[in-house]
């Protein structure tokens, strides 16, 4: 694909404010999701007495609720990430995005695409930045979004695109910085795809 490097330049001096900033404005856009599960859930447990169907389906909306709420939680500690239960996760929090309830996307994994190296609330974080980006740019009209990840090197490239955005939306200054703090590259491909290549984890040498 042919791709025009988008400039990184110095990373800001308050570049982790920018992207914890960035981190509740995307968690913002789950609100409603959020709530429309849980006030579904305290419905059914309302009923007397809630029958097992209602019970289970209740457990099942809160689970999702309480999954979506650790997804972006940043862990006590670091490590290689693969990207295949990040995605899922991502599929998950976007699908509480209410306000693009007409927006579908179809996520593809290529097969040896490495670990990573990046926390999984990192990947999480700039592949739902990724999304919502397009999500944003199609407004209410109909879309779908793809996005491919597939080994580049030693790393991994991730393109998001929909087809009918061209050129691809502008990248806010915290995906910019995100995507800087991880050492990866941004990417606007010529075909409307928005495209971030990050390294692979290098497993430590071993001490002499």
């Amino acid at each position: 694909m042919d791709a025009t490097p988008i400039p990184t330049g110095a990373t800001p001096p308050d570049s982790a404010a920018l992207v914890a900033a960035d981190r509740w404005r995307l968690w913002s856009t789950l609100v409603r999701g959020l709530s429309h599960q849980l006030a579904n859930a305290s419905q059914m447990l309302t009923l007397s007495p809630p029958p097992p169907a209602a019970l289970e389906e209740a457990r099942e909306r809160i689970a999702h609720a309480t999954s979506a709420l650790n997804v972006l939680r940043r862990p006590h500690s670091a490590s290689p990430t693969l990207l295949a239960p990040v995605l899922d996760d991502v599929e998950r929090l976007q699908r509480l995005q209410m306000d693009h309830p007409s927006t579908t996307i179809a996520m593809m994994l290529s097969p040896g695409v490495p670990a990573l190296a990046l926390r999984a609330d990192e990947a999480a974080h700039l592949l739902l930045a990724l999304v919502t980006a397009f999500k944003d740019s199609t407004g209410d009209r109909r879309a779908q979004i793809t996005l491919t990840v597939h080994e580049d090197g030693l790393g991994a490239r991730l393109e998001v695109r929909e087809e009918t955005t061209s050129p691809p939306p502008v990248p806010s200054a915290a995906l910019v910085t995100l995507v800087a703090t991880l050492h990866g590259r941004l990417e606007e491909g010529r075909d409307g795809a928005l495209a971030v290549w990050l390294p692979a984890w290098q497993r430590p040498a071993p001490r002499a």
